[in-house]
């Protein structure tokens, strides 16, 4: 649907944890020109490939601070059962909040994926700005960052609802999708006018407490009164000009929120 509704050219990565480890669900991906980073397995062979390694054939990727360090590897695999090599990178921790962690006590992870290979996907990236997507770094990163994915579904609940209130699929079908048009406006509505205001990673349940929704004072919706006697520490004036900038059409009733 991402291909016939929104673009053809769109790069899509999926990413996927040790369950999804399948040659054909690989190269289904790679028929349809979507690129993949994949947990994989550590067969014995991986493993004594890894345990013969000298330390100076490691290069180092860093976390969020330079506290955290990972030694990194990257090779081609291809299992016996295999048509094809992937790109296969392997990582394990050796620095955490300050602390060297022993040889014996430095969980791996490996993944594998088809980024970086000279594929369509490739190339989508370079089209779109993104070709730093299939760098070593980027896709450690992007592995580490999987869980956030379902942060999605979360905010969508919050948002809305977690059970559908009807019996019936078409009157389900049409709440739900009704539901997912407001939130995606919401979405749009905390990128491009609250975001001064509510950080965009706000779930739906906080983001009337920092706007002052469902608060009064005088009659007066508290995000006015914040200001009074302490700046514009919470940044309400910047999202005021802001408002006070879109067309009279777009603008909504915050005190109704």
């Amino acid at each position: 649907m991402i291909r016939t509704r929104y673009s053809k050219t769109v790069p899509i990565i999926i990413r996927m944890d040790s369950g999804f480890f399948d040659q054909e669900l690989f190269d289904e991906m790679e028929r349809l020109d979507i690129g993949f980073i994949c947990a994989g397995k550590f067969y014995s062979d991986i493993k004594a490939m890894i345990g013969a390694l000298p330390e100076t054939a490691f290069q180092h990727h860093f976390g969020k601070t330079d506290e955290d360090v990972w030694q990194c590897y990257e090779f081609c695999d291809r299992r016996k059962s295999w048509e094809k090599s992937f790109r296969t990178i392997f990582w394990r921790p050796l620095l955490e909040e300050k602390q060297f962690l022993l040889p014996g006590s430095r969980p791996g992870t490996i993944v594998y994926t088809n980024l970086g290979m000279d594929s369509v996907v490739d190339q989508q990236l370079q089209e779109a700005g993104l070709a730093f997507m299939a760098e070593t770094d980027a896709i450690i990163h992007s592995y580490h960052q999987r869980g956030a994915d379902e942060l999605v579904h979360r905010a969508f609940k919050d948002f809305g609802f977690e059970e559908l209130p009807f019996q019936r699929f078409v009157p389900n079908a049409a709440f739900y999708y009704t539901m997912l048009l407001g939130f995606f406006l919401f979405e749009a509505f905390k990128e491009d006018v609250s975001e001064p205001v509510v950080p965009v990673q706000v779930f739906p349940d906080h983001t009337a407490s920092h706007l002052g929704g469902r608060r009064r004072q005088g009659g007066v919706p508290c995000w006015q009164n914040r200001t009074q006697g302490h700046g514009d520490r919470h940044g309400i004036v910047a999202f005021q000009r802001t408002v006070g900038a879109l067309p009279e059409r777009s603008k909504i009733r915050l005190d109704l929120i």
